[in-house]
């Protein structure tokens, strides 16, 4: 099956993964678990995840397991599911996520992106237009360095040099928070509002919905509001 994604944007998740298995992250600035010896953390997921949005579902599924992922337990399983499995489902949520957005991306100029991470969903989102303002926030606060190209981490200068192709001002509105301290107040500019497994209280929920200064909130590749 045809990817919806262009040239382009293959191109940059291919680049993502590839800066992100150079430059990973120390474990206390990403999300991670452990079991003995093993790791998973979140620069492997975004790894897998933009190899399978690069290659495609099926061809993801049938490609050999990575050698420094080669008979990891926390890797092979997730609650009894192999993780390839729960990356290709992830995969299918940003095709969804695009196709969203190119369903209502006409209803606002800037868009806000919760648990922001390494920025997957900015490569997404990128094929729909220019945005005029790109914010969100995650509970790492190395992420808003990183994508504003503000910490030198180790050797590396430009870390986050793959950005400069698609978007036209210098800065990701960044903020270090919780979800659980994410208010619906906060967004003041009329914005359409991404996220992916993204645990919003019901009452936070509500927030979203009433608040008039965000037009769409996709969650997970679905329409929660228009």
């Amino acid at each position: 099956m045809k990817s919806p994604f262009d040239n382009t944007r293959l191109e940059l998740f291919e680049e993502l993964e590839n800066f992100v298995f150079e430059n990973q992250l120390p474990l206390a600035d990403q999300a991670h678990i452990t079991q003995g010896k093993w790791v998973w953390n979140a620069d492997y997921w975004t790894m897998e995840v933009c190899k399978c949005l690069r290659l495609g579902e099926k061809e993801y599924l049938e490609s050999p397991v990575p050698e420094w992922l080669d008979g990891n337990p926390l890797f092979e399983s997730r609650h009894g599911i192999h993780r390839k499995h729960h990356i290709a489902l992830v995969s299918r949520f940003k095709r969804k996520e695009l196709f969203a957005l190119n369903l209502l991306g006409g209803m606002a100029d800037d868009l806000f992106i919760t648990q922001i991470g390494w920025g997957i969903s900015i490569i997404v989102a990128s094929q729909v237009k220019v945005w005029e303002q790109i914010s969100g926030y995650d509970q790492f606060s190395k992420y808003g360095l990183l994508l504003n190209d503000q910490w030198e981490y180790e050797a590396i200068n430009n870390i986050c040099h793959y950005t400069k192709r698609y978007w036209r001002y210098s800065k990701i509105g960044f903020k270090t928070k919780k979800t659980s301290d994410f208010r619906a107040t906060d967004i003041d500019r009329d914005t359409i509002m991404v996220g992916h497994a993204t645990h919003f209280t019901q009452k936070q929920i509500e927030e979203i919905k009433a608040e008039p200064k965000i037009k769409v909130y996709i969650h997970d590749g679905t329409i929660i509001k228009e």
